[in-house]
């Protein structure tokens, strides 16, 4: 039987911010980007957020050059994404100072969080809140694998019982397709978080619109691969992964579709309606700025559809928790 959410809109959980957030002196606004025209999200695409991963600590492909953002780059970044059509914030305690650089920012975008994995799910909860400087968080994400054993299923039902108080919704960050539907049938899971991206196809339009159930939303991350899609043969850790012929291979076709790397990943990802929207991180203004001139740009549907032909690796060089 198939179980068909449709996601024409994401998560409408708009938190309650807090009023009369002072910002540090060295903290200065507005965003130099400011110079650039603003650009405006498209209906029709799911809703992105801005993955923080990387927003103050070395993350990804090319991570071990460059030092790490400055607060007042990490707090522009964010403030420069709510203005130019980012639907959201995803963030962890365990990404550096990431959380504290929201908070810092004034931002009034939704927030998803991740519980931390060495405290508990109150303290973790505190914690994020104080560092958002948010009563509200729209989202708390399991940040584990999902088993699903008493502890974790006590963990998800208290969770539960803070819905609507300090709590939108309940999420589960998840790898493995049997994680996924463990997530789908917990009555008490809302949102699924998923690896998606143009060589990881394991959770396709069609495998949503067979197996999700009415009212959970999916959102994808790893869509550009921590950076492998867009990353140049000669950078850092790609020969290593192996995985440097399957991305010349969808470096190759988007090219020769008029497109850049960065636009065909992200259009790919984009077309798969079943998604209420997708992850995308940025280190630096020039990538944000880069993915934000995306958001109204047309692709044409003959290249996704030739994108899906793509051969993928095998799931476990794709995986990163492998990296």
């Amino acid at each position: 039987m198939s179980h068909h959410s449709s996601s024409g809109s994401y998560l409408v959980i708009r938190h309650k911010p807090e009023k009369g957030v002072l910002l540090p002196r060295n903290v200065k606004d507005p965003d130099p980007l400011d110079k650039h025209p603003r650009a405006e999200k498209s209906d029709a695409w799911p809703a992105v957020f801005l993955g923080t991963a990387q927003l103050s600590r070395r993350y990804g492909v090319g991570s071990d050059h460059g030092r790490p953002n400055s607060l007042q780059t990490a707090v522009q970044l964010v403030r420069y994404a709510e203005r130019n059509g980012f639907g959201g914030l995803d963030t962890a305690s365990i990404y550096g100072r990431a959380e504290a650089d929201i908070g810092l920012s004034g931002s009034t975008l939704p927030v998803f969080t991740k519980l931390a994995p060495n405290m508990s799910w109150l303290e973790s909860l505190q914690q994020s809140k104080q560092r958002l400087k948010r009563e509200f968080l729209d989202c708390v994400f399991i940040h584990e694998a999902l088993t699903l054993d008493s502890e974790q299923t006590k963990t998800i039902q208290l969770l539960h019982s803070r819905k609507g108080d300090d709590i939108g919704a309940i999420g589960a960050s998840i790898y493995e397709i049997d994680e996924f539907h463990r997530a789908n049938e917990n009555p008490n899971i809302d949102v699924i978080q998923l690896p998606y991206s143009v060589l990881d196809r394991r959770f396709s339009q069609d495998f949503l619109q067979e197996f999700l159930r009415p009212g959970k939303q999916v959102f994808a991350r790893s869509v550009l691969l921590q950076g492998f899609l867009t990353s140049s043969p000669g950078e850092p850790r790609v020969a290593d992964q192996h995985l440097s012929a399957w991305v010349s291979a969808f470096q190759s076709t988007a090219r020769d579709g008029g497109a850049t790397p960065l636009a065909a990943a992200l259009a790919f990802v984009r077309a798969n309606q079943s998604l209420a929207g997708f992850v995308v991180g940025t280190s630096s203004r020039r990538e944000l700025w880069e993915i934000s001139s995306t958001f109204q740009s047309p692709f044409p549907p003959s290249v996704i559809e030739e994108l899906g032909t793509l051969e993928c690796p095998p799931w476990n060089l794709v995986d990163p928790r492998k990296w």
